[in-house]
């Protein structure tokens, strides 16, 4: 009877650690989903008489017509291009007829479809570029972003990327991973060989202008580094310019990718 008594005792103290152990793994299930939840991004998109160009960078989030895109399917004056990084294929269907999508390597982070864009469009832009993000659908913040932009009024408007907030001018960053595991590869990270931020932005533009300064030490920037932008600012510099960035940025992931990202102000604001 003793005997029993022990074996009594062992299984239910395994039981305890086995409903620990499961109440862990739910736990973090939760978490996981909770995380990666598919948000409302929808938008009130209006784009009569004015051409506008939306770049799309996508790697491996899915559901982009049917959640992200799906109020911008065949708008007027409004072409979407996916620049895909991912190994799944995106496929669209006849009846959609103002999406192109452009399979790439997975290099340039989220920058290289605009850059690359503007180059191929240079002599022929259309009014606006939009660049958005694809994970927009599952990350809250760029969501917000994602609405707050395409919703944008455009009218008198040339620059706009959310809300504004300042980066240390020596900001360096050496090294990186991603958020979320459904965007996580493997690649070598790559240093600015110009660096910190200012200096690296001194070495494009010179001077760094007055309304990208917020004192002596801060530079303004608009994060997660989606934006829309006219034509005219783009064209503040010669095709030259972005070529160098974009070989700049052709790597799997690298330094200037992030300061790409707190430099879109400092190019095209005022």
């Amino acid at each position: 009877m003793e005997i029993i008594g022990q074996i009594k005792k062992i299984l239910y103290s395994m039981n305890e650690y086995i409903i620990f152990f499961l109440l862990l793994i739910i736990l973090y299930l939760i978490s996981i989903f909770s995380y990666l939840e598919y948000f409302d991004c929808n938008i009130n998109w209006n784009s009569p008489n004015i051409k506008k160009h939306i770049i799309v960078t996508r790697f491996n989030e899915e559901n982009l017509l049917e959640e992200l895109l799906k109020d911008l399917i065949n708008k007027e004056n409004t072409n979407i291009f996916i620049y895909n990084k991912g190994k799944k294929n995106i496929i669209i269907p006849d009846n959609i007829t103002n999406i192109e999508v452009i399979n790439i390597d997975n290099i340039g982070w989220d920058a290289y479809g605009f850059i690359d864009h503007v180059i191929k469009n240079y002599d022929n832009l259309p009014e606006y570029i939009y660049n958005i993000h694809a994970s927009s659908t599952y990350l809250q913040h760029k969501c917000y972003t994602f609405k707050d932009i395409l919703n944008k009024n455009t009218d008198n408007v040339f620059y706009y990327g959310g809300e504004c907030g300042n980066t240390p001018n020596d900001f360096r960053l050496l090294n990186w991973s991603a958020t979320t595991d459904i965007n996580k590869s493997d690649g070598e990270y790559v240093t600015a060989s110009v660096y910190p931020l200012d200096k690296w932005l001194e070495s494009k533009i010179g001077k760094i202008p007055n309304y990208a300064k917020s004192g002596d030490k801060y530079i303004k920037v608009n994060y997660y580094g989606m934006f829309l932008v006219h034509k005219s600012r783009i064209l503040r510099y010669a095709k030259s310019f972005y070529e160098n960035l974009l070989n700049e940025i052709s790597v799997w992931q690298s330094e200037v990718n992030h300061y790409l990202e707190r430099s879109w102000f400092v190019f095209y604001g005022e």
